[in-house]
């Protein structure tokens, strides 16, 4: 193989070309930054040639001179002497990360390290977020106001009037003032009214039938009318409601009772030795 290579063959092959790592060359290249082996070469070539060796007198040997090869050698055992007492470049070892070092971590919205802060009422005192299986409904006695805030003529903004309640009411909760406010309220404008309030494409107004406990001077004219009228709406909702309850628990209970297959007795007649023969199946 190595007289191909020197005789400048186009194919060579390299399959008995034995690999060797290591070496006193790839110990002077682990000094990074420095150009460790080309300093010895020029260093090397810098010496003249003895014209007496085997290598200076034979063109076939391809070897380094033996004066220069002596000086080479030299050169490498100085330099991994230096190398190894740490005499090249050092390189910059990468600091780990300290997690307990270094910036806070920044905020985002919706996120907190901290402790989160209680509610606070009006007043200032903690907010009551649950009182177990107690429901937090509106009281009878908070009822009138919560009318007061919907109105006869309704109103455009519902969670605007549901939150600012329950900020006013702690003891109330969010989830029971919406279904309240669902109940007493419809899409429907009264017929009392002669048009729709400009600039809001959703309107709530307060049934007929809680016209009672509003304030006298926010009463609609023939209000009596209209909460008679509401409240037979209101019985005829409730009865369909029922009905269709019913309905649908009968549906239910039909299902369940159902039998999965229907089974019958039939009889079959078939002649054996002359003699008809009735025999009782399934099907």
């Amino acid at each position: 193989t190595r007289e191909a290579i020197l005789r400048g063959d186009q194919y060579v092959n390299y399959s008995n070309v034995t690999l060797k790592e290591g070496g006193k060359r790839a110990d002077i290249l682990l000094a990074i930054g420095e150009d460790v082996e080309g300093k010895i070469n020029a260093e090397v070539l810098s010496i003249p040639e003895c014209g007496e060796c085997r290598s200076c007198v034979d063109d076939s040997c391809h070897k380094l001179c033996e004066s220069r090869l002596a000086k080479r050698e030299e050169l490498i055992k100085r330099e991994m002497k230096r190398i190894a007492k740490g005499g090249g470049k050092k390189t910059s070892k990468k600091r780990k990360h300290d997690a307990t070092k270094g910036p806070k971590p920044k905020l985002t919205a919706g996120k907190s390290l901290g402790k989160r802060k209680p509610l606070k009422k009006p007043n200032g005192a903690p907010r009551v977020t649950s009182l177990g299986n107690k429901r937090m409904s509106i009281p009878d006695e908070q009822f009138p106001e919560f009318c007061r805030r919907i109105g006869a003529r309704g109103t455009g903004e519902r969670m605007k009037v549901i939150n600012a309640f329950v900020d006013e009411n702690p003891e109330v909760s969010t989830r029971q003032v919406t279904i309240k406010f669902s109940e007493i309220t419809t899409r429907k404008m009264p017929s009392w009214m002669s048009e729709k309030p400009k600039g809001k494409a959703f309107m709530f107004y307060l049934r007929g039938r809680f016209y009672h406990l509003l304030p006298e001077n926010e009463r609609p004219e023939n209000w009596e009318k209209y909460a008679a009228e509401d409240e037979l709406l209101w019985k005829e909702e409730k009865r369909q409601e029922k009905e269709k309850k019913a309905q649908s628990t009968k549906a239910v209970a039909e299902a369940k009772s159902a039998p999965t297959s229907e089974t019958e007795n039939v009889s079959v007649e078939a002649e054996s030795d002359g003699e008809p023969l009735k025999k009782k199946g399934k099907v």
